[in-house]
């Protein structure tokens, strides 16, 4: 529970109504108006609410007394668009402390004493739009394809039209009808730059002067069931010779089902991209993909915030193929995330992502205990110490596996090469191996290898803080700062990194933690 000046507050927005209940009733100014809200008392809240599972928030409330009115008048549940804050006695509304907002009511129940029990939960992967179209392949026969472009040669292949976002290997061919002189496979759901691309038969070059036309052909398709469709698909494909018509070459399967000269994974490599954004922009580079993905999601972002991620994630270079129906959003926590170092967040604009890795910023100044903040929490420690990654990356999805691996170190990094030695930490063994599907080129699984062995290298010290002063309300997660404080160290200040700054008010609680460094892996003479 918040001391006895705060108490939790449930803002809910009602089909032509709103309805403000808190601990304790009062009036609250709403943004320094003269107007007062009306907080009705009737919200008990017993212990901590918030839980995070899955990408899911909820809050679990209890309603009592001057509130169970409320609920007899309209759908409050099924309508109702909720929002649980903490508030200072006194405060304006607008300097209230978000817990959850934009959220639904769900699992609705009464006691027999007459309390309501009730659930106020979001979940973004629910709302972020489908990746792929509504249709799929097995539909999709009309359109500008080559004529005659309406068989198959090997069944149907009922599944979306794939995608390829960013700088993608290994991009599976779509195998198509096979004609008497033609063969045609399909590259990619999205326009191809007219630029030359290399076809591989499971991982080998085939060469282009006796199989395949390597510059794809953009055209456009709609479902056969639905002329009219909305919104036709722009695809690219590329034409190849008949397998019997050349015989000293890979194939598909030949007319009559039989497997001479059968070319079993037929993939090629997206280097130049495909998909463009907005600004009508190929989309390279892992700050682009991630932008991209979240503005196919639907989901709100708070873009500003988001700046300083997408510029700096830049210099990673990244590829997604997407083969299935899923969440956009989904896509970006379950293959972006894993490898890339953001935290996610979320303001009042919508979700946002800050920029991990502490040793490529500038630190902001010196925090200084007593002066500047006031110690918040105990210490915790993370003494979880991996000094080595393997990572896998650059899947062939004709081969179906990871073709390269990667393994980051004390060779490779001096902070993994301090912590590993005999009067520091010990050598650990190294974790499971780590998979990406996103990661393709070496220097991008190298950098991605090297940050997430150098985040775990070293035992970290994570501890909150209650600033004092509004001098420092532009601090970001994602910034540095060293901290004076006698119980991180007597004799130094340490470098820290900012993990979350208050969502509204100031001053407020900051957290930060320890940023693992080489002489820090090193014990101090007796």
């Amino acid at each position: 529970m918040p001391g006895q000046s705060t108490q939790y507050v449930l803002h809910a927005k009602l089909p032509g109504s709103e309805v403000w209940v808190g601990e304790v009733p009062g009036p609250v100014t709403w943004a320094a108006s003269t107007a007062g809200i009306q907080v009705v008392r009737g919200l008990e809240i017993a212990e901590a609410v918030l839980s995070l599972e899955g990408g899911r928030e909820a809050v679990s409330l209890e309603l009592v007394g001057d509130v169970l009115g409320i609920l007899d008048v309209g759908p409050f549940g099924a309508a109702a668009v909720c929002e649980v804050a903490l508030l200072d006695a006194g405060q304006d509304w607008g300097m209230r402390e978000t817990v959850i907002s934009n959220a639904k009511i769900t699992n609705l129940s009464q006691s027999l004493g007459g309390r309501w029990s009730l659930t106020i939960e979001k979940d973004l992967e629910r709302d972020s739009a489908l990746a792929l179209t509504e249709f799929t392949i097995a539909e999709s026969y009309r359109g500008s394809l080559p004529p005659g472009f309406f068989t198959y040669n090997t069944g149907a292949h009922d599944q979306p039209w794939p995608v390829a976002v960013g700088r993608c290997y290994g991009v599976p061919l779509i195998r198509w009808r096979k004609s008497s002189s033609r063969d045609y496979a399909i590259v990619a759901g999205h326009p191809l730059p007219a630029v030359e691309l290399t076809v591989y038969d499971r991982g080998n070059a085939i060469p282009a002067s006796s199989r395949y036309t390597q510059t794809p052909v953009n055209t456009t398709i709609k479902p056969s069931i639905s002329y009219d469709y909305p919104n036709p698909l722009t695809i690219s494909y590329i034409e190849g010779l008949d397998g019997i018509s050349y015989s000293g070459g890979p194939s598909w399967e030949n007319e009559d089902g039989s497997l001479s000269n059968y070319c079993e994974g037929i993939t090629t490599r997206l280097i130049g991209g495909g998909v463009r954004n907005g600004r009508n922009e190929v989309v390279l580079g892992a700050g682009m993909v991630l932008e991209y993905m979240l503005q196919q999601s639907g989901v709100a972002v708070d873009w500003p915030r988001m700046a300083p991620a997408i510029a700096a994630l830049q210099g990673w270079d990244v590829g997604c193929y997407i083969d299935g129906r899923a969440s956009w959003l989904s896509i970006v926590r379950d293959r972006l995330l894993p490898v890339l170092p953001l935290i996610e967040h979320e303001s009042d604009a919508g979700i946002w992502y800050s920029y991990h890795v502490p040793w490529q910023t500038q630190p902001r100044g010196t925090l200084t205990a007593g002066v500047d903040f006031s110690p918040d929490s105990d210490i915790e420690w993370d003494m979880e110490v991996i000094n080595t990654v393997v990572l896998q990356y650059a899947y062939d999805y004709g081969v179906e596996e990871y073709t390269k691996q990667v393994t980051v170190g004390p060779d490779q990094s001096p902070i993994c090469k301090a912590s590993s030695g005999a009067l520091a930490f010990g050598v650990r063994q190294a974790a499971q191996p780590i998979t990406s599907t996103v990661l393709h080129t070496d220097s991008a699984a190298l950098l991605a290898g090297r940050v997430l062995a150098e985040r775990k290298a070293i035992p970290r010290r994570r501890f909150s803080v209650m600033m004092r002063s509004a001098q420092w309300d532009s601090l970001m997660p994602g910034q540095t700062v060293w901290v004076s404080w006698g119980l991180l160290d007597a004799d130094r200040e340490v470098l820290c990194q900012v993990l979350e700054v208050p969502r509204r008010r100031w001053p407020g609680r900051v957290l930060l933690e320890t940023v693992p460094r080489s002489e820090q892996g090193t014990p101090k003479p007796a």
